[in-house]
This record gives structure tokens, C-alpha cells and sequence, in this order.
């Protein structure tokens, strides 16, 4: 199975999804994640996240009530970053339920 093949069975399964990458290229598949996603249902939540996301020319940062785009913080340890991700994550979602 490739990568998009798992996105698009995430997309379908009418679930919240939520795409970490933690290092995040310029080529990062998050950008894959967010277009597949938004094309198969355009009404599940979706957070991309990552350390590039914000800085990468290839990779804009997208914004809306679908799709939302986190950096990490580079000067917070990472468990803690991702738990604050993870804790607006759920309350963003909660809005949605």
C-alpha cells in the first residue's frame, strides 16, 4: 500500500485526522496528506504539523475550519510540544462535534 493509498482509507474512515512530522523536508508527504484529504471528504478535520511546515516555500501553511497547520516550537522539548498540539487539537475538534 502506498502512502497516499493510506491517506485516502484514513479520509474515508469519517474520522478526525491528525498528520505529525517531525522533520518534515520540503518534499514533506504532509502536503500529499492535506490535498488527498481535503479531495476525498472535505469534511473531516485534518492537522498538519510540523517544524517546516511554516518555513518551507513549497509547503504553505493552510488555515481553515477543515485543515490546520501547527509548527513546533524549536525552543520547547518535543514531548511537551506535541502534547500542546495534541490538547488544541481536541479542543478545536470538540468545536466540531
Amino acid at each position: 500500500m502506498t502512502e497516499t493509498e493510506a491517506l485516502r482509507r484514513l479520509a474515508a474512515s469519517k474520522d478526525p485526522t491528525v498528520v505529525v512530522c517531525l522533520h518534515a523536508p520540503p518534499s514533506y508527504r504532509g502536503g500529499v496528506a492535506t490535498r488527498v484529504t481535503r479531495r476525498v471528504d472535505d469534511s473531516q478535520p485534518v492537522v498538519v504539523t510540523g517544524w517546516e511546515t511554516a518555513r518551507s516555500p513549497r509547503l504553505a501553511p493552510v488555515d481553515s475550519d477543515l485543515v490546520k497547520t501547527v509548527g513546533l516550537p524549536d525552543d520547547e522539548p518535543l514531548p511537551e510540544a506535541l502534547f500542546d498540539v495534541v490538547d488544541k487539537v481536541g479542543a478545536r475538534l470538540a468545536v466540531h462535534a
